[in-house]
């Protein structure tokens, strides 16, 4: 595969000693991770990081990088073993059940304040505060819950406490800016998914020592605001060199057009996608893809195509998408709830079992844990499944899946979200998805025409929504189907 002019663009760059910073933002399916071995094969360090967003594209990417003496890993894995061990922190799942204490009226703590200290947690170990006194005075944090939040660190800090992944990756950024940990020090560095991170990323990879820097990534693929993400070429708008790779050698030149067409009139007028022009004989479909919203919308594909008894894959674990519900569902079976996270889910099954007048108010132990817990936003949602569903219906699924795992099949189910990264010949998007992205566009242009005080937040939460759409609709190759909101595709 020889270099395109738009590559061989950013290997002179990677040259050029007098650019120390080189941003490359790509398209879906542009061979980025390609320019970048090139560029490293170029540029011959003598040592080197990329730093990928997952393990399993770290791991990917070792094979790729084989030879340039560029190490592959994740941003957690130089965290981890610079300070889990170190410092004797107790890394686990995280959630309101680990927090005790009370608030300002001596009341214990309820669900959503302690959801409030943690969502305050995740964010301030994301962001690129270095101290949690600068985060709240930023975020104008009340002193009851500043009191709350600080101790919950202070309690992670120590070990006595456990500590979510993002902790130690926050005391990693910590420490390296005190001088209490040494900071790496490279010929090259390169940082993959630039158009959705974390500004703790952003702030750690400005940190490490290197000559040459390269930032690669799909500002349209930022769909993780929920993860506390950004765009980092816009926070490295006034750095470096900037470069384009807008030739996608994935998707079709026809998908490719309506799509481009699609995200210049609803976000970016100047966006450029470029699709490949495939040869005139029409490729085999070999892959197919069901791309919903939610897995709410991927559960009524499964038992249709359950009841069609046409094999599929997944993309997650069915007992992962289906985890609550199933718990829920096989409530009354008095087995016990293996996973830490609902384990508390047993104290108030027990008192309806052994308490008849909870008995008589309740029906069910479901009934009565939705009750307990009915601030809880995903037992709800679960208990809504099983409105629809029955627990025979969700176990005869989960079996059909699991049975279905090791047979060689052409379809995957997937939400949009866990498409990222993925390709397929055929794609077909779920309705659900259709829906989501149609509203989005109603209420952006509303939103735009409004004086709100918080417009600008609603625009950019509104806009992910139509760049999870692009994200789903160029995993298709050769044919995308029921893409309703682009106008007419043509497929190879």
């Amino acid at each position: 595969m020889g270099l395109t002019k738009q590559q061989q663009k950013v290997i002179d760059a990677v040259l050029d000693p007098s650019e120390p910073l080189i941003k490359i933002k790509a398209v879906a399916g542009a061979g980025k991770t390609f320019t970048l071995v090139e560029a490293a094969k170029a540029y011959k360090p003598t040592s080197g990081i990329y730093l990928a967003y997952n393990k399993a594209i770290a791991e990917e990417a070792t094979q790729k990088f084989k030879g340039t003496n560029i190490k592959c890993s994740t941003i957690h894995s130089l965290a981890y073993a610079a300070t889990v061990r170190p410092y004797g922190l107790n890394v686990g799942y995280y959630g309101p059940r680990n927090i005790e204490g009370v608030n300002a009226f001596g009341n214990k703590l309820g669900y959503k304040e302690k959801m409030e200290i943690i969502g305050h947690i995740k964010t301030f170990c994301l962001s690129a505060y270095l101290t949690p006194d600068d985060y709240i005075d930023a975020v104008q944090m009340d002193a009851d819950t500043a009191d709350l939040f600080e101790e919950q660190l202070n309690q992670m800090s120590d070990g006595t406490q456990v500590c979510p992944h993002d902790f130690y990756l926050k005391l990693y950024h910590v420490l390296m800016a005190n001088g209490s940990i040494k900071i790496p020090s490279v010929d090259m560095l390169l940082v993959d998914e630039c158009g959705d991170i974390n500004r703790l990323t952003l702030a750690i990879f400005e940190m490490i020592n290197a000559k040459k820097k390269i930032a690669v990534g799909d500002p349209m693929q930022n769909i993780y605001s929920f993860n506390e993400t950004i765009n980092a070429f816009t926070e490295l708008q006034d750095k470096g060199k900037e470069l384009v790779l807008d030739h996608s050698f994935r998707v079709s030149s026809d998908i490719a057009f309506a799509i481009e067409d699609f995200i210049q009139r609803e976000i970016d007028p100047s966006f450029s996608f470029i699709g490949n022009t495939y040869a005139s004989n029409k490729p085999e479909l070999t892959s197919f893809a069901y791309i919903s919203r939610t897995n709410s919308g991927l559960l009524e594909e499964m038992f249709t195509l359950m009841e069609a008894n046409r094999p599929f894959h997944l993309t997650r674990r069915i007992d992962t998408v289906l985890e609550l519900p199933l718990i829920l569902a096989n409530i009354n079976s008095g087995s016990p709830i293996t996973d830490k996270k609902w384990k508390h889910i047993e104290t108030p099954r027990k008192a309806w079992e052994t308490t008849p007048r909870l008995k008589n108010q309740f029906r069910t132990a479901g009934e009565y844990i939705r009750y307990v817990n009915k601030d809880d936003d995903e037992i709800k949602t679960a208990m809504k499944v099983l409105a629809k569903h029955s627990p025979k219906d969700l176990n005869t699924l989960t079996k059909y899946v699991k049975n279905n795992i090791n047979i060689e099949c052409d379809l995957t189910l997937t939400t949009a979200h866990s498409s990222k990264g993925l390709e397929f010949s055929s794609v077909t998007i779920a309705p659900d998805l259709n829906t989501a992205v149609e509203i989005a566009i109603a209420e952006l242009i509303d939103a735009k025409k409004s004086k709100v005080w918080n417009k600008e937040k609603v625009i950019t939460s509104l806009e992910e929504e139509l760049r999870l759409y692009y994200v789903a609709c160029s995993r298709a190759i050769l044919q995308l189907n029921n893409a309703t909101t682009l106008r007419k595709v043509k497929t190879v």
